[in-house]
């Protein structure tokens, strides 16, 4: 028996598949890994991000970002040369100045340090967790709010949080849960975990009865329902919380069972005619055909919580497997077979297509690749991989340019490059399809919960459940 079957096992009520690694594929992921990575390298180095179409480079915060969100898919894919260079710029050249959301510095900057020093006990990474995780914890008050612009300011090497403000969202204060859990794991200080169930404390106690969470400020039995920006993470990571914490709050799993109920009864739609399923939206109790990229995601996290506890576990996992298979017909539809931003799903007798887009653009995005490769963990049918390997192959063929991979104008149409090479384009995209075509007890669900920009975050042990578990929900 494997090493992670008998807890996969305990945990889904069934053995883990096996399957092994198809290197051929695996090669060829890597070479695109590497021809982005050297593209940057040679035209923006230390910068943020790179526009490819231009050859410009970006920064916010001035702090090499593409190189840091990279760290862990170089641990991963064992791009021995690549990492080098990663890490020598961390260890010499890093540092922090500008302007920026704190949802995306905790999500890049701080979870990819902690993630690197998990990997690979290397103590440089906990050292920058520290510095990143000063830099932020602060900002956060006693109800567990803060905002979604802060400055950091650089005065000889020092630096300091100096301003936060603008608006706060329910994925910024719900987006923190497992930066702030690892924190506690790999330093021991318990004040990480205790300010990261602040807004959770609040929030389930306001909405006791809904799975939703309509306003920050106060109950509202409905409103406006979309998953999609501002929204989405808050739901992946109240699930991942449950499992990373090693199931010891089951508030968090009965969280988890109320939003699916939710989404059963208010955004799950079916277009007939084209028999494919998808998250909508729902503006008290009208339901509308509008759908995301973004939302792409929710197969892959309904497909982590179908555990023996889960008395729907079996038709969560239908309704997982059906949008998946909606976003990959979807994304059929299209010239370049990716998926759009945004679309419109159509009805009755029509001559034009029962899919319109609302935003053609592609922008790298990792959400449906990800979702399609929980299902192949889950299941190893190859299908999943067949589905994976076409995305790979569309990205390569249509996104590829000069100066690296750039989103797309239009995904189904004539197209022009637009955009910045987004840094989760490497530690999300690439990396999920790396996955995939790995072995399949590579990483196993068992031991590792990935943040929503791919980091990879150890469970909790036996010691750390009982040393925190006063501080869960």
């Amino acid at each position: 028996m494997e090493k992670n079957a008998k807890p996969f096992l305990d945990l889904y009520g069934h053995d883990p598949p096996i399957v092994s690694p198809d290197y051929v594929k695996l090669d060829q992921i890597k070479e695109a890994f590497r021809y982005a990575w050297n593209s940057y390298k040679r035209l923006c180095w230390g910068h943020d991000l790179l526009n490819p179409s231009t050859g410009k480079c970006e920064d916010t915060l001035h702090g090499g970002l593409t190189i840091v969100d990279s760290l862990t898919s170089l641990i991963l894919m064992n791009l021995t040369e690549e990492y080098k260079e990663a890490r020598n710029f961390v260890e010499t050249k890093f540092s922090l100045k500008g302007t920026w959301t704190p949802f995306e510095f905790i999500i890049r900057y701080l979870a990819s340090f902690e993630s690197a020093y998990q990997l690979t006990n290397d103590t440089l990474y906990l050292e920058k967790a520290q510095l990143c995780m000063d830099l932020v914890f602060d900002l956060i008050d006693n109800n567990g709010n803060f905002y979604d612009v802060f400055t950091i300011t650089n005065r000889d090497g020092e630096m300091k949080t100096t301003r936060n403000y603008g608006e706060t969202t329910l994925a910024l204060i719900g987006t923190l849960q497992l930066e702030f859990l690892t924190m506690t794991a790999i330093t021991k200080n318990t004040s990480y975990v205790g300010k990261a169930f602040l807004a959770y404390r609040r929030l389930f106690s306001m909405y006791s009865k809904s799975g939703f969470i309509y306003d920050l400020n106060e109950y509202k039995p409905d409103g406006f329902i979309k998953i999609g920006e501002e929204s989405d993470s808050f739901y992946e990571y109240i699930l991942k919380t449950y499992f990373l914490s090693g199931g010891i709050s089951y508030e968090l799993f009965n969280r988890h069972l109320m939003f699916m109920d939710d989404v059963r009864k208010n955004l799950v739609n079916i277009q007939g005619n084209m028999d494919i399923y998808y998250i909508g939206t729902n503006l008290k109790g009208i339901r509308f055909p509008h759908a995301s990229h973004l939302s792409a995601f929710l197969p892959g996290m309904i497909t982590m919580g179908t555990i023996i506890a889960n008395s729907h576990a079996r038709d969560d996992f239908e309704l997982a497997t059906n949008l998946v298979e909606g976003y990959v017909k979807t994304a059929n539809l299209m010239k370049t077979g990716l998926l759009p931003e945004e679309f419109e799903y159509k009805y009755g007798n029509r001559t034009k297509k029962y899919v319109e887009c609302s935003n053609a653009n592609y922008h790298l995005r990792p959400e449906v690749i990800e979702s399609i490769y929980y299902l192949w963990k889950m299941t190893g049918d190859e299908k999943y991989r067949e589905y994976n390997w076409e995305f790979f192959k569309k990205i390569n063929t249509t996104c590829r340019m000069e100066n690296g991979f750039s989103p797309i104008s239009d995904v189904d149409g004539n197209y022009s490059y637009i955009g910045n090479m987004e840094s989760y384009f490497f530690s999300e995209t690439l990396k999920y399809l790396f996955l995939t075509f790995s072995d399949s007890s590579y990483m196993p669900m068992t031991e590792w919960i990935f943040n929503t920009e791919g980091h990879p975050f150890k469970k909790w042990n036996d010691l750390q459940r009982r040393d925190y578990r006063d501080f869960m929900l």
